[in-house]
């Protein structure tokens, strides 16, 4: 029993987490660009968009139950301009695991991508 209720701990403190993170996003997000911040099932999908940078593009996080303690899987689906994949990797690949995770993933692409 106490190791049912050590996991359902771990979940529900994981689930807080990302909420408090998703709701700072939708938020704060125009500080970085962000003008859409949606969820839906194990995804959020974030649409940056930048007049300066002259992009405009979707970022679908896909999660799992080990966030945030593993990298965060990732599509993108560009609208205007051209971000690069493997350039967008290498810089979420950057982004250390922990605490607030999606929140500095966030902040690296605006720094990287549309400053």
């Amino acid at each position: 029993m106490p190791q049912l209720l050590f996991e359902v701990s771990l979940v529900v403190s994981r689930c807080r987490l990302l909420g408090e993170e998703v709701q700072y996003l939708t938020k704060w997000g125009a500080k970085y660009n962000l003008v859409l911040t949606q969820v839906q099932n194990k995804q959020v999908r974030l649409l940056f968009s930048s007049l300066a940078a002259f992009v405009k593009f979707e970022l679908t996080v896909h999660f799992s139950e080990s966030y945030p303690t593993v990298p965060l899987a990732f599509t993108v689906l560009n609208r205007i301009g051209n971000i690069d994949h493997s350039r967008l990797t290498a810089v979420m690949s950057k982004v250390p695991v922990g605490l607030w995770l999606l929140k500095r993933a966030v902040k690296s692409i605006y720094e990287n991508f549309l400053v």
